[in-house]
């Protein structure tokens, strides 16, 4: 994961690329809670996942609200993703309540969603939302 966010990651929608920043920061935070095996990083650890949670929540009925609002023909594809996501997430969070903390899991799996997802099927609507009468 780049060290810092890039112009490249732009949807082009300012609420979305702001969404998406907040994401992008809870991802590095999710990289430097790897490396912290003390007991505020087990604490900051539960409170990451308690936080990614929340934002992907927030985020989604954004992002899926809008693509909605546009009529993007993938949407139900979309929300699938995002129903993956929050499955994948809801196994780390109950594994951290059994006192397993996955901290290599979450972080590869971050990755990999900012990968797959955002910079795949988020930038799949990014053309369709510049064309859309609806901004």
């Amino acid at each position: 994961m780049a060290a810092d966010w890039k112009q490249e990651y732009s949807v082009g929608h300012p609420i979305l690329d702001e969404q998406h920043r907040g994401f992008f920061v809870l991802c590095k935070q999710a990289e430097a809670c790897r490396k912290d095996r003390s007991h505020e990083g087990r604490q900051r650890f539960h409170g990451l996942l308690n936080e990614l949670v929340l934002y992907a929540k927030r985020h989604f009925v954004t992002e899926e609200s809008m693509l909605a609002l546009h009529d993007y023909p993938l949407l139900e594809q979309h929300k699938a993703e995002h129903e993956v996501y929050h499955e994948k997430l809801t196994d780390f969070v109950l594994q951290a309540t059994f006192g397993e903390l996955d901290r290599d899991g979450l972080f590869d799996y971050l990755t990999e969603w900012w990968t797959r997802h955002i910079l795949d099927s988020d930038m799949k609507y990014r053309d369709y939302l510049r064309t859309s009468k609806i901004s």
